[in-house]
């Protein structure tokens, strides 16, 4: 069994989320320092965060949560940059400023996402956005389905481990591919193609992209 527990400060409470089944035990996943946005990018509205995947031993649990935290075994993390687009557009920030300034990666990110008018694309939903850099499984973990558990419930991370304000996830096409590939024996019977992989967990091609994107509430109505 999987559980999801927040650790992001003394004086906030442990959030336990709806478990998941999994053969290899308890996971946990946890942010490393917490959210701290007075060293982030505040006048470009990003910052730059990620959650870590740990293992605990299920008897010493039971027995002892802290002393179970103690001997917490790395799994693996995923790492990316959130764009607060709805804080950008209450402050007069433009779009083009906040996703190119960061780095080259936000930078390649803005030319998939902004028209030439540094408006978003006419096909784009257009919201606080998510960029999902990387997924790195630990060589021990590896091949056993980790990163296409965090691709499948990249949402529930992001709201209820970062409470990040996220309604788009945006990720390259090579991430995805290499948890696919790297994972096939463990999630074959599962999917039948790399597209069903995506498409379970919610993503879709941005047209003429490298990019694929997670209108996370797109199908709520919301938008009107």
């Amino acid at each position: 069994m999987i559980q999801y527990f927040q650790e992001r400060s003394e004086e906030m409470e442990n959030i336990l989320l709806e478990p998941i089944r999994n053969s290899e035990g308890i996971v946990l996943f946890d942010t490393e320092e917490g959210l701290d946005f007075s060293d982030s990018c505040e006048e470009l509205s990003s910052i730059e965060e990620g959650v870590h995947l740990y293992s605990l031993d299920d008897e010493l649990l039971e027995e002892d949560y802290d002393e179970a935290y103690k001997e917490k075994k790395s799994i693996g993390q995923f790492l990316g940059r959130f764009f607060d687009v709805e804080y950008s557009l209450e402050t007069g920030l433009d779009l083009f400023t906040m996703f190119d300034m960061p780095d080259e990666i936000s930078a390649d990110l803005s030319r998939s996402l902004l028209a030439e008018d540094l408006d978003f694309r006419n096909d784009v939903i257009p919201g606080n956005i998510y960029h999902l850099e990387e997924i790195t499984i630990d060589d021990d973990y590896a091949g056993k389905g980790y990163g296409k558990m965090i691709v499948e419930n990249i949402q529930e991370m992001l709201s209820y481990v970062l409470k990040l304000n996220v309604t788009d996830i945006v990720v390259q096409e090579s991430v995805l591919k290499q948890i696919y590939d790297n994972e096939l024996e463990a999630i074959k019977e599962e999917y039948d193609s790399f597209e069903e992989f995506y498409e379970f967990a919610g993503f879709e091609y941005l047209e003429d992209t490298e990019y694929l994107i997670n209108y996370m509430f797109k199908e709520k109505d919301i938008w009107n």
